[in-house]
Formats: structure tokens, C-alpha cells, sequence
């Protein structure tokens, strides 16, 4: 969705639709000029969610920061270090599921300090199913 510096204006008098608008959506993309501008009007709505657009110069590639920014995952960890992620359909092979299960967890252990000492346990569960525990032998 693009928004020009007008429609910012008119969200900034409109609370509920800047709430709408921030809820609505993953991530945000603004000009590096219109910043200042996007931080006074949505910067009470984006950036306790973690959303705070990401600035960008305005002569760059727009479709490879959307490409990026699509591919990207954001570990967020507060009171409880637990990390949530989609790793697949129902409709998708077995293999397929685990092979993602595998991607994921060592790519958690790349990034963590100790690598996969950290890792307390994991569960892979279904839509409307009981988690199931995996067993974390190396």
C-alpha cells in the first residue's frame, strides 16, 4: 500500500484507522525524507509492535527491500525466551516439514551464543492438534 505524505497527515488526526493501519500489516517502508514526519504520526502505534519503517533512500530498488524484508524473520524475546515460527502447511510432505524443522533450528543455532545448548526444546504443532515434542540428541 502506498501512502503519500497527505494520507500520514490524515492518519495522525485518525487514531482508530493508524491503529487499523498498524495492526493491518508485517513491516513498513518510508522514504527516508517522510521519517521525521511517519515517527510523529505512527510512531505511538508502530513502535511498541516493533514496526518502525525501515527508512530508504528515495532513488532505490523498492522491489528488492520488499523481497528482503518478505524473507526476513524477527526473533523478539521479552519475559519468556521462546521463539514461534511457521514451518509449513498440513498439505505438505513429511520430508518437507522436517527438512524446514531442520533450516529453522539450525539457523536459530548459528545466531545463538551458545548454539544449540540454548535450546531447551522443541514442539511442532498442528492447526487444532497437541503439540508434539521433539527430541534434542545431537
Amino acid at each position: 500500500m502506498l501512502v503519500g505524505r497527505q494520507e500520514i497527515d490524515n492518519l495522525s488526526k485518525d487514531k482508530k484507522g493508524a491503529r487499523k493501519l498498524a495492526q493491518q500489516y508485517d513491516f513498513f517502508i518510508a522514504e527516508a525524507p517522510l521519517m521525521p514526519l511517519v515517527g510523529r504520526a505512527l510512531g505511538s502505534f508502530l513502535g511498541p509492535r516493533g514496526k518502525m519503517p525501515t527508512p530508504v533512500p528515495p532513488n532505490a530498488a523498492i522491489d528488492q527491500i520488499i523481497a528482503n524484508h518478505r524473507k526476513m524473520v524477527r526473533v523478539r524475546m521479552r519475559e519468556q525466551p521462546v521463539l514461534q515460527c511457521r514451518i509449513g502447511t498440513e498439505a505438505m510432505a513429511d520430508e518437507k516439514l522436517v527438512e524446514n524443522i531442520q533450516a529453522v533450528v539450525s539457523r536459530i543455532e548459528q545466531k545463538l551464543e551458545r548454539g544449540f545448548k540454548n535450546i531447551g526444546e522443541i514442539l511442532v504443532k498442528g492447526t487444532m492438534s497437541k503439540p508434539v515434542k521433539i527430541s534434542l540428541t545431537k
